[in-house]
Order: structure tokens, then sequence, then C-alpha cells
């Protein structure tokens, strides 16, 4: 959860307290560090790239299939790549904000080394 109002109510803090559940602060609307959406991105610019916009889930489900075998085709190579070095951009962003870790990140990221992609895969 982050800190979007929503989350945030009285009654919602007060069930987390009784309950005893964590939570770690982070901005709300904080930027996605998951690798699934970044896959899905991948896949999703994959579709839009495909020439035609499809008006039936049955053109949309065939268009899906044919780019995700295309994707895992690619996935050792370039996408694999692009993904793993989006990652890394994103935690370094996160990371030089107020020179500490802002967002969905933890304090591993806090030192200034560089990041290698292949912690991601």
């Amino acid at each position: 959860q982050d800190n979007d109002p929503k989350y945030m109510s009285k009654l919602s803090k007060e069930w987390l307290e009784e309950n005893n559940v964590k939570v770690l602060p982070w901005p709300a609307n904080s930027p996605d560090m998951s690798l699934t959406e970044h896959a899905l991105g991948k896949l999703e610019r994959h579709v839009r790239q495909h020439g035609c916009q499809p008006s039936l889930q049955e053109e949309l489900w065939q268009i899906l299939q044919e780019e995700s075998k295309d994707c895992k085709t690619l996935y050792e190579g370039p996408i694999r790549s692009a993904i793993s070095q989006g990652m890394v951009y994103q935690v370094q962003k996160q990371t030089r904000k107020r020179n500490r870790p802002r967002s969905k990140t933890c304090d591993i990221f806090a030192c200034r080394a560089p990041l290698d992609p292949g912690i991601f895969l």
C-alpha cells in the first residue's frame, strides 16, 4: 500500500495497528518497480506496433499470442536486457531522490555503487 489517501483513512490505519500489520513508508503514486509490469509494458508496446487496432476480443487474443511468442524468442536477448536496464534505471532514480531510497526500494539500494542488471533476472 502506498500513501494514497484512499488507503490512509482513519479506519484503515486503526485496523492495521490493531492487527499489527507493519507498513513501509513510501510516497503515493510511486513508480512501479515490478519486473512483471515492465515485461507487460514491453508486450503492450509490441502489440501497438503490430499495426492494427483490434476491435474484437478474439483479435486481441490472437495478436497477444503472436507477440508473446516473439517476446519469448527475444527474451534471452534484447528484451531481457531492456527490462533489466529499465529496472536498474528506476532503482537508481529512486535512490538519487534525497540521497536515500524513496519508493518500493529497500535499504540495499542506498549505496551509490553501480547496479548489475543481472540481479533482477
